[in-house]
């Protein structure tokens, strides 16, 4: 307001100053400035996180000792700074989806941009409640898969949803079961069928009349591929880098090259015009936009595997590196600590989720993934299976660190040891810790 004040929601206050490390910094009721104070318009940062006290720890301690479904939901309703999906399940057959978490309730705007703070209309009020969910639906099951719920308050909760690809595909494949066992859950969690090729490709292909003979080769590839995306699949090879490519050229004419690059720097798979049904409106000669993307992606190809397509495969494009934190400070030292890399199948739209960004030129190394496969029989938690990228010791010595990692690259599963005697039966060794003795 010209002096060391701000109009907050219509209100004159005075800024707060907080010295850090020797300057001064400055805050408004809402969170602190983080532009410079003599600035035309002063930015604020406002964080959820700051306005609540969070019980995370103890939700989640309450919900290790939940023997019920009303348990869990009742747990879970603690403040919590982070928002997530969560399914629950007891042995009585009772089952839930809730979106839980602490979520603000924002007035007359989205959350998506800044908003001038000064106006009375705009702002925050308080936190959202009775956020989307379902208990025991007709349909007999519940699935999330980072999807958009089919709720009125959707986009209050968030914009990133992802495509509901993998939404529908476990529901086609849950519902074409007649009786749902362990061993089909197994199966479905490793499905691999690409949901974004299965929604575009023969939209985009289908009609299409392609010069040059790399265009063609490209087009026969992904013409005959079954649309699973394993890591020996050409196909797979082809349709990872034709979609970003298609995007990439129908944009071209339209934006120039300046900025189709900035608009590939924010797009990524499953978050593009393409999938926004809007990469229409940018052609106007769908051949020559095609044929160009398949010319792109098999020289691509070729640059990156060579002339042979008999060598082009989704796993030698996509690799699974997980690499130790520190071992990167002295890769000679501790690249022991990281994992063997691995051709990796999946993408973000498969079941089995191994998704890849489109920042690289070269390769599309693995940049997200599934972090557990767990499979808990209610009817027999003895029976229980899990798996996960890693080891059962998070001691890079340990000769345990990669126990998983194996089993997890050959889709395999381990017996997670539920009932007593058996985790008895299987320890290697037992840490017991005590009380010391009250003088």
């Amino acid at each position: 307001d010209g002096e060391l004040g701000a109009i907050v929601g219509g209100q004159r206050e005075e800024l707060q100053v907080v010295e850090v490390d020797g300057r001064r910094q400055y805050r408004t009721s809402i969170g602190p400035v983080i532009t410079a104070i003599d600035a035309p318009t002063v930015m604020v940062m406002r964080w959820h996180a700051l306005s609540i006290e969070d019980e995370t720890a103890r939700m989640l301690r309450e919900l290790a000792l939940s023997r019920t479904v009303d348990e869990v939901l009742t747990a879970s309703g603690r403040p919590m700074v982070v928002s997530l999906n969560l399914v629950a399940a007891d042995v009585d057959g009772d089952y839930a989806w809730q979106t839980v978490g602490t979520m603000v309730r924002r007035r007359g705007i989205t959350g998506r941009v800044p908003y001038p703070a000064w106006e009375p209309e705009l702002g925050w009020d308080g936190w959202l409640q009775d956020t989307p969910g379902e208990r025991r639906p007709e349909r007999g099951y519940v699935v999330t898969a980072n999807s958009r719920p089919d709720d009125p308050m959707a986009s209050a909760i968030s914009t990133s949803y992802v495509p509901p690809h993998r939404f529908d595909r476990i529901g086609e494949l849950l519902e074409a079961q007649e009786s749902a066992t362990p061993d089909d859950q197994r199966r479905i969690q490793l499905d691999r069928q690409e949901g974004d090729a299965r929604a575009y490709r023969d939209a985009w292909l289908d009609g299409v009349h392609v010069a040059g003979e790399d265009a063609a080769l490209c087009l026969d590839i992904l013409g005959r591929w079954d649309l699973v995306a394993d890591d020996r699949s050409a196909g797979a090879a082809v349709w990872a880098l034709f979609e970003r490519d298609l995007v990439e050229e129908a944009l071209l004419d339209d934006l120039g090259p300046d900025r189709t690059r900035v608009a590939m720097s924010v797009y990524s798979p499953g978050r593009s015009l393409l999938d926004a049904d809007q990469l229409d409106a940018f052609v106007t000669d769908r051949s020559a936009v095609v044929g160009r993307a398949l010319e792109r992606s098999c020289q691509e190809l070729r640059e990156a595997l060579g002339p042979d397509p008999a060598h082009w495969t989704l796993g030698a494009l996509h690799r699974l590196r997980l690499t130790h934190p520190f071992a990167d400070r002295a890769p000679s030292l501790l690249k022991s600590w990281n994992m063997t890399e691995v051709p990796s199948g999946g993408t973000y739209a498969t079941v089995a989720a191994a998704g890849y960004s489109w920042k690289g030129d070269e390769d599309l190394p693995v940049t997200g993934m599934a972090s557990l496969r767990v499979v808990m029989p209610l009817s027999d938690l003895g029976a229980s299976t899990l798996v996960h990228p890693g080891g059962q010791s998070g001691q890079p010595h340990d000769p345990l660190y990669t126990s998983h990692y194996p089993h997890f690259v050959a889709d395999e599963t381990l017996p997670l040891w539920f009932d007593d005697e058996d985790v008895a039966a299987h320890a290697s060794w037992r840490l017991v810790l005590r009380r010391p003795a009250q003088e």
